[in-house]
């Protein structure tokens, strides 16, 4: 778009600089994923004391999914111990 190859893109994250416009398209809602049996399986809802001691897989370095929640987690005073990273899809 910078150089006008392409009209139009999506980001999961915010772009840095002004050179191109971004205007909100839809919100995505993340989930919390426990295998069966795991202790938070049966909650309704999660507080993060509940996950302060858990271990995470995350998705790879970079990503603006990881650093979204890596910053809520944050804010709630957790640091994620990544056990396993996952790159998306291309």
């Amino acid at each position: 778009m910078i150089r006008n190859e392409f009209d139009f893109g999506f980001v999961g994250g915010h772009l840095a600089g002004d050179e191109v416009d971004e205007l909100p398209w839809t919100m995505d809602q993340l989930v919390l994923i426990v295998p069966v049996g795991h202790r938070l399986g049966a909650k309704r809802s999660v507080k993060p004391q509940d996950i302060s001691s858990e271990d995470f897989i995350l998705r790879e370095q970079g990503s603006a999914t990881r650093a979204r929640v890596t910053a809520h987690l944050r804010k709630c005073r957790i640091e994620a111990k990544a056990v396993m990273e996952i790159a998306g899809s291309r």
